[in-house]
């Protein structure tokens, strides 16, 4: 819901983002740190139903400009039920997503610069009693939490025409539970 744009990127480009070239990566393009933005208060929101398996995605924008700063704040929520087949429900095929982000961006004379800090959670099931499984299935606990700064400045040079600087700290956590 609040991504921009996303790119499949491959070969000595990785290097910028990772320094193993193999299989590439997928980047995720998003508005956190904003250079513009408007002299308004602006929000999104939205609700999205599945059918298949009972899922409802709910998720909301804010965005709160302060003079030349811009606070930001987005939360969005995704449940879903067990998975419904044309024999029965899949037990333990449901999930629970939660992602929100909080930023702000301060933009001067020649560029700008912010920091933002985004929580993801998810809690889904994998579901078992078929050949190769645990026969009670097994439940997956996700969370992440990335902190993000960014400083951009034009400089007009004729050597180097801009500074831009970006550095990321990502937390990352997994729990699997089996019955």
């Amino acid at each position: 819901f609040t991504i921009e744009r996303v790119e499949v990127i491959r070969g000595p480009a990785v290097l910028v983002h990772s320094p193993i070239t193999i299989g590439g990566i997928v980047n995720v393009i998003r508005n956190e740190i904003n250079r513009d933005f408007s002299n308004s208060i602006e929000g999104m929101a939205g609700i999205y139903g599945e059918s298949a398996n009972k899922g409802l995605l709910g998720s909301g924008i804010l965005q709160v400009p302060v003079n030349d700063f811009l606070f930001r704040y987005e939360f969005s929520r995704r449940t879903t039920e067990n998975l419904q087949t044309p024999i029965r429900a899949l037990p333990n095929s449901n999930s629970t997503l939660i992602n929100q982000s909080g930023s702000f961006s301060y933009r001067f004379g020649t560029g700008y610069t912010g920091m933002s800090v985004r929580n993801f959670s998810l809690n889904y099931g994998i579901p078992g009693g078929f050949v190769g499984a645990h026969p009670d299935g097994v439940r997956i606990n996700l969370f992440k939490r990335a902190y993000t700064a960014k400083l951009y400045m034009d400089l007009h040079y004729d050597y180097i025409s801009a500074i831009d600087f970006r550095v990321s700290r990502n937390y990352f956590s997994q729990q699997e539970f089996e019955s």
